[in-house]
């Protein structure tokens, strides 16, 4: 109860009126100026900031389902970001590793070697950079990296100097030292609660602030900035630690080695594949994959569509309540005249389960595994604070109605049936659901197995040996596997990969009891 309580009470000093504390003491906008000309602001057109050995978590991809849980964590071996303020632009890198920090969790865990990632901004569209050097867009990510520009220390103070009804607080700086720091507060784009907390120095040494988290409703950021120096011509802070909730989640730490400003060619472009694809999570595309089957999506997150004699059924829920509705809207089409009664949901992963919401207000039954039923009620599925974009769910409240299943569950209508286990023994996430249509023989799965690139025979994974375990384990044959986050895939890829001929059923005793189909 109390996780519940506190997002709410501490968005109110930033959502509500102004009190008498923000009315006292010094004048908002020359707090402002004064840190403008200290760190020199309006002079940075754009930076250019990279560090290393420091340290970057998973955001919503933790190992467990538990409501206290701990994001995954990788060592940050390069941080490179460069903003251009002047176009609200940004591009950055990062190359990871795996270091000595555990397996279990999301994120393409574990990293063998070192990955390295891309992200781009720019005029609301976000998108990634592929290792084949193509571009994905990623709509869902927009909000959060628009954020992350006004939350440098620069961006803060041009921000703050186009903003109207600026408030400040004034606080001690620590318990143990008589200094002070003052909190200026406003609206971003007049949605946004952003604070920039302003030392007697005139140095920005946090910024914070909240976005909408489809799966936590309004959610608490903040990154902090320390041992500011002089550089050529501007002040930064290049010791930065950025943490996520409440209570906070570490995001990433690192210091920067480096630091310029108005370096050249900052700012990027929009590719037009980018710009075609929209800035919206709503963007689908349907192809059919067996009568009365058929997958709902794209951009690497899907969903699938099943008509059964009076209902139909989805598997998987991913991203938000946009991406809920264009595929409810789509199955609908396909499925007309009967309801929708299920939605499947293989993990709580927050870019898989981000869509769950959008089910809940159209009172379809989550079928999940048991032991996500606490995380869903005291988190995703709650009545949690949801002021910066309500969803439906936030705005009519109703009760959340779930199939919670321990090790296996059938949906059936008498004829059609949909079997869904539990995959056991891997550590990408401990609530993993798989789903099979035995006659079709197509087995649904979710980040452990995706298509191997062509004529080639990458090393089997533990996710992809974790498969085929279970697999084993209850007994299945498909002979098509479908991801949802690239689609089809012939079960002879998978074979290959696992470096086995065919799937041989290993189940005994109550395993081999989870279904009817022994031989």
């Amino acid at each position: 109860m109390l996780r519940k309580i506190l997002p709410a009470l501490l968005l109110l000093p930033l959502l509500g009126g102004a009190g008498a504390a923000q009315n006292a003491g010094p004048d908002a906008m020359a707090l402002v100026r004064a840190a403008d000309l200290a760190i020199g602001a309006s002079r940075v057109h754009s930076i250019h900031y990279a560090g290393q050995d420091g340290y970057v978590t998973v955001y919503g991809q933790s190992g467990t389902s538990d409501v206290q849980h701990q994001w995954p964590r990788y060592n940050l071996d390069r941080f490179d970001r460069v903003i251009d303020y002047d176009t609200m632009s940004m591009r950055e890198e990062q190359l990871r590793s795996q270091g000595a920090w555990p397996d279990a969790g999301g994120g393409e865990r574990p990293i063998t070697g070192q990955q390295r990632q891309v992200h781009f901004y720019r005029d609301g569209f976000a998108w990634n950079e592929n290792p084949d050097g193509s571009v994905t867009a990623a709509p869902q990510n927009a909000q959060e990296r628009m954020l992350e520009i006004v939350m440098t220390p620069h961006g803060f103070i041009r921000a703050a100097e186009q903003a109207k009804n600026l408030r400040v607080d004034t606080h001690w700086d620590s318990f143990s030292t008589t200094g002070k720091v003052y909190a200026v507060t406003f609206k971003y784009l007049d949605k946004f609660p952003v604070a920039g907390w302003i030392d007697e120095n005139n140095n920005v040494v946090k910024v914070t602030t909240w976005f909408h988290s489809p799966m936590v409703g309004d959610e608490y950021v903040e990154t902090r900035y320390a041992r500011y120096r002089d550089y050529n011509g501007f002040r930064f802070g290049p010791q930065i630690h950025q943490s996520i909730g409440v209570p906070p989640d570490p995001s990433y730490d690192f210091v920067a080695s480096t630091a310029e400003i108005n370096v050249p060619n900052a700012a990027v472009q929009v590719p037009a594949t980018v710009r075609q694809f929209g800035g919206s999570t709503a963007m689908v595309q349907t192809r059919q994959l067996a009568p009365g089957t058929w997958q709902i999506g794209g951009n690497g997150y899907n969903s699938v569509a099943l008509e059964f004699a009076n209902f139909s059924a989805v598997i998987e829920a991913p991203l938000d309540e946009a991406r809920s509705q264009a595929v409810i809207a789509e199955t609908h089409r396909l499925i007309p005249g009967k309801p929708l009664r299920y939605v499947v949901n293989t993990h709580h992963h927050y870019d898989i389960a981000g869509g769950l919401r959008g089910y809940a207000a159209e009172d379809v039954l989550i079928v999940t595994q048991q032991s996500n039923y606490d995380n869903y009620e005291s988190l995703p599925l709650s009545l949690h604070s949801m002021q910066i974009d309500p969803d439906s769910q936030a705005r009519a409240p109703r009760q959340v109605h779930y199939i919670r299943m321990e090790e296996h569950w059938t949906m059936t209508d008498g004829q059609r049936k949909l079997e869904v286990y539990h995959v056991q023994d891997q550590d990408h996430s401990d609530d993993m659901l798989m789903a099979y249509l035995p006659a079709e023989k197509i087995l649904f799965e979710t980040d452990l197995f995706e298509a191997p690139p062509a004529s080639k025979t990458p090393a089997a994974t533990p996710l992809n040996m974790a498969l085929l375990y279970n697999m084993e384990r209850v007994r299945i044959a498909p002979e098509k596997i479908v991801s949802m986050r690239t689609g089809e895939i012939p079960i002879a890829d998978f074979l290959r990969v696992a470096g086995v001929k065919r799937i041989v059923p290993r189940g005994q005793g109550l395993d081999a009891q989870l279904n009817d189909m022994r031989p």
